[in-house]
């Protein structure tokens, strides 16, 4: 159904009505009658139509007068309104000139086809794009291309059509035809069905699969029923015979031109049922990702629980010169592999966009090899090699990591489909290297993935970052990925290009995408003064609020040996009763607990106790929007799970130091 807004303007009730149900019957909706020009004008003060169809002969203010005020200078916005005027009391030429000039789009004698008024619905309802002559009618700016080696044919026709107030393109031969299609874009086109070079059933074949809405006249001298079949078969709109009568040409394009107005104004409605059919396919894929990202922070939570614990009692064992080095080294073993667990989560939650965005001093190489992390396996088990040389000297960019992260991944799993469903296997190599010196301003970091599938196709160069596009098959890819991608390097102030790479030989051999980020100095000055000494601070009353014992244990034995004094609650309720009755220096609370959560437990703590505002730590699995928007409405700080001693250490003294 269409959403255009048309107005019907006729006295007679019985016509107006008749029109509107032809309307509706063809898909247009939105349709409303008035009895004269007056109501129209009071009407388009509030709401403007995409078209008017009007009777001329009416009273009080008739068709030409309404045409007239709404294409005039005063009329602002509205005289970009079009108009049909339709008359069964005036039916001659001279009708038809004074609806023109009047500045309508079109004129209709009454009783029409009905299928001629949707063809000139169909017709106004096209942009015609500015430069259109006053007062002429749509015909003004149409092009026709007429194709024949016969000179006295083609120079006949290009002066009876210039004549008629047509733009006229010519050509003497097939492939001169076809090039003049590809640059001059005609709406009609008349060809000679033999020609050199190409024929015309060749040039008709070629114009239905590039440009489909065009319309196409054979002509011919044999005029047999074969040929006639065989042009029609290939495609053609109509066919004439030579010699033909001259007098005929006008006739022949308007129906054609009909013919094209409605194959054009087809494809835009389905272009835009397209769209809106993709776009409810990424409102569905949104609303997926949005479901994963809440089950990947659930997940993430219960997993960094007792991650903490694995990690923070092996630092313990290891901490223990007595024990012997063969127990030592198998530590060490599950201490590193407690920490890739840990990093596959961070991955995950970065991934599920389970953090504030927010740019920042960020290692692109970190940021690349957390993309890679998370799709690692799947290239392993697919038999693609992935090859990383990263430069170790490259500065700190200005960046949101998650948002760069995502990009990344986008590129990385394009190049592995690509090489997947090309040959099964591949090889993708991404190089990270400093562009110019400390001199240069500015310096740039480029990334570039290098990968051996499919060459990208010359006509798809220009379209690969454009949202939507894309070659994959329904419900294998929604045409987004590299558009996002190209969306968030030109957000950081980069830029991103692909390209087809040839060997020594000239057969292809790899695609490349570059991306360029420019470096950030200032930032790297900051991130070098923020690394400050942090004195030793003993003596302090801390009150842990935790419930998994393990954790609540883990705490008290790394905080008690940087000589601090710890109190235990394994819930909200029981930490107030505590604050009520003692003096604390600090709380570290749990985000997430069975009665009351951390950020409640702290709103009725500083009740209690109004100096421990900047006294309160949350820590958490997961950090989510709520903990980025405690922290920065209270001014404190926060620690995410799985941590270190050397990390709640430090969080410590840098809270007691302020």
């Amino acid at each position: 159904m269409y959403t255009k807004v048309i107005f019907v303007v006729n006295d007679d009730p019985n016509i107006s009505m008749a029109i509107a149900e032809l309307l509706k019957a063809r898909g247009f909706e939105n349709v409303s009658v008035f009895k004269d020009g007056r109501e129209v004008l009071e009407r388009i003060k509030t709401v403007i139509p995409d078209l008017i169809i009007s009777d001329i002969n009416m009273p009080g203010i008739d068709g030409y007068q309404l045409c007239k005020i709404l294409k005039s200078n005063e009329s602002g916005i509205h005289k970009n309104i079009p108009v049909i005027l339709a008359s069964a009391t005036y039916r001659d030429a001279v009708a038809e000139k004074l609806a023109f000039e009047s500045g309508a789009n079109a004129f209709l004698q009454v009783p029409y086809n009905p299928d001629d008024l949707i063809t000139l619905v169909y017709a106004s309802l096209i942009p015609q794009g500015e430069g259109k002559p006053k007062g002429l009618p749509y015909k003004a700016k149409r092009k026709v291309l007429v194709a024949d080696d016969d000179p006295s044919i083609l120079n006949a026709l290009k002066f009876f059509l210039n004549e008629e107030g047509y733009e006229v393109i010519t050509a003497d031969d097939g492939e001169t035809a076809i090039e003049l299609f590809k640059t001059g874009k005609p709406q009609l086109s008349f060809l000679d069905y033999q020609m050199p070079k190409k024929d015309g059933i060749e040039v008709l074949k070629w114009v239905r699969e590039n440009h489909p809405e065009t319309g196409v006249v054979m002509m011919t001298a044999f005029g047999t029923e074969s040929k006639a079949v065989e042009m029609m078969k290939a495609g053609a709109d109509d066919y004439i015979k030579k010699p033909f009568d001259i007098k005929a040409i006008p006739a022949i394009c308007e129906r054609i031109f009909n013919r094209y107005n409605i194959r054009l104004i087809d494809r835009q409605f389905k272009e835009k049922a397209l769209e809106r059919e993709m776009m409810m396919e990424q409102l569905i894929q949104a609303e997926k990702l949005s479901s994963i990202g809440t089950l990947v922070s659930g997940i993430a939570h219960e997993l960094n629980n007792p991650l903490t614990g694995v990690i923070g009692y092996t630092e313990i064992l290891m901490s223990d010169a007595k024990l012997p080095a063969a127990v030592k080294t198998d530590l060490e073993k599950i201490y590193r592999e407690a920490n890739r667990c840990v990093r596959i989560v961070q991955n995950l939650l970065t991934f599920a966009r389970r953090y504030k965005a927010e740019k920042g001093a960020i290692n692109i190489n970190e940021i690349l090899q957390g993309a890679i992390d998370l799709i690692s396996y799947q290239f392993k088990v697919n038999n693609i090699q992935l090859i990383t040389d990263f430069d170790k000297i490259i500065p700190s960019i200005y960046g949101d990591p998650q948002q760069l992260q995502q990009a990344f991944l986008n590129i990385i799993i394009n190049a592995y489909q690509a090489m997947y469903n090309y040959k099964k296997c591949g090889t993708l190599t991404i190089k990270t290297k400093i562009v110019g010196d400390a001199s240069t301003v500015p310096q740039y970091i480029r990334v570039s993935f290098k990968n051996d599938g499919p060459p990208i196709p010359e006509e798809h160069k220009f379209k690969i970052f454009d949202p939507f596009f894309t070659t994959k098959g329904v419900g294998k890819g929604t045409g987004l990925g590299l558009s996002i991608t190209h969306g968030i390097v030109k957000d950081h102030g980069g830029s991103i290009t692909a390209e087809n790479i040839a060997d020594s030989t000239g057969s292809h051999e790899a695609v490349v995408f570059t991306v360029t980020l420019p470096v950030t100095k200032a930032l790297e000055k900051g991130k070098e003064a923020a690394e400050t000494i942090h004195r030793k601070v003993t003596g302090k009353k801390i009150l842990i609020v935790e419930d998994e014992d393990s954790i609540r244990d883990l705490m008290k034995r790394f905080i008690e040996r940087d000589g601090h004094t710890v109190k235990l609650s394994s819930n909200g309720m029981g930490a107030i009763e505590e604050i009520k009755k003692n003096d604390f220096d600090l709380i570290i609370s749990d985000l997430k607990m069975p009665d009351i959560d951390g950020i409640t437990l702290y709103e009725r703590a500083i009740k209690i106790k109004p100096e421990l505002q900047r006294r309160f730590v949350i820590f958490t699995g997961t950090i989510d929007t709520d903990v980025i928007a405690f922290a920065e409405r209270t001014g404190n700080r926060y620690l995410q799970k799985p941590f270190k001693h050397t990390d709640l250490k430090k969080l410590l003294e840098e809270i007691f130091q302020e």
